[in-house]
């Protein structure tokens, strides 16, 4: 196998992997969304800890659209004070 065929096969592979981690990360916001509306309480800690991801902070548009859902207008926090507006952020 030549180089430039090694090269093409580990950029596939690459982009493979970020496509998997990125479904990964699609499912984990969907079902914070379901959660933060049940629990009312553990979704604003999970959402925090969902910013700090690596993944998360790599993909510019995904964290502003979660940061939006951690601190909404006048400072309010939507994942503790509607849980309801921060699952439909999410979905």
């Amino acid at each position: 196998m030549n180089w430039l065929q090694k090269l093409a096969d580990s950029d596939k592979l690459r982009i493979e992997r970020n496509i998997i981690r990125l479904e990964d990360l699609k499912v984990k916001v969907h079902e914070l969304g379901f959660f933060a509306a049940a629990s009312q309480s553990g979704g604003y800690q999970a959402l925090v800890e969902l910013l700090e991801d690596k993944l998360v902070k790599g993909r510019e548009l995904v964290y502003n659209k979660l940061k939006s859902a951690l601190i909404g207008e006048n400072n309010s926090k939507i994942a503790l004070d509607a849980p309801t507006r921060f699952q439909g952020i999410l979905v």
